[in-house]
């Protein structure tokens, strides 16, 4: 039986980045203030908290069977791979330039919303796949200014996995003394989780999903 795992607790923070829309769909490559960075200074775009990872190979006993039977019953091998993420973060942006700033030629995605006053991060995220956040906690800021929210204020769904693999080693003497036939099935996700990827965070106005 062997048994291994890792964990790693990590933080990453950044002023926006060069990499393009990659593993993070919703990353933010401007700037909403160029002349101030520390307007966008947050948790990067990739950055993973958390990220848990367990495997465990497990070889069956020999159950004291010869013969046909023992062909059967005997050299069976049964492995997995469990993975456990945080998700990534993400950042709730305007579809036009409110600013007036003409970052990126005033195109959508660069400014942010006002959070609306008395909503915290921890009551925003619903987690529900049909509404994964409240759109009413944003609201439009005045024109010609920028919005208070913060690059990368939310963070996406988690994901978590289970792998599983059977396998079957049988000796055949035809086909010399290490000679053997493997039965192998491979599993992925099987307990069928749903994984979502990173809601719509573009909002307008009052905002909406």
């Amino acid at each position: 039986f062997q048994l291994q795992t890792s964990y790693t607790w990590s933080k990453l923070i950044d002023e926006t980045q060069g990499q393009a829309l990659g593993e993070n769909t919703a990353a933010s490559l401007f700037g909403a203030d160029p002349l101030n960075n520390k307007t966008d200074r947050a948790v990067a775009d990739f950055d993973l908290t958390q990220s848990l990872r367990i495997n465990t190979i497990y070889d069956l006993p020999k159950f004291g069977v010869s013969g046909v039977a023992g062909k059967l019953v005997n050299g069976w091998r049964v492995s997995s791979i469990i993975s456990l993420q945080d998700g990534l973060p993400v950042s709730i942006v305007l579809a036009n330039n409110n600013s007036r700033s003409g970052v990126n030629n005033g195109g959508p995605g660069i400014d942010r919303p006002d959070l609306v006053a008395g909503r915290t991060k921890s009551d925003v995220i619903l987690g529900k796949p049909e509404r994964y956040y409240d759109p009413s906690a944003f609201t439009l800021p005045a024109a010609g200014f920028l919005g208070n929210l913060g690059r990368n204020f939310l963070r996406g769904p988690g994901t978590a996995t289970v792998d599983l693999s059977l396998v079957k080693n049988t000796a055949i003497g035809a086909l010399g003394e290490q000679g053997k036939l493997e039965f192998r099935a491979e599993m992925f996700n099987i307990l069928n989780r749903v994984n979502f990827a990173d809601p719509n965070r573009t909002e307008i106005g009052r905002a909406h999903v």
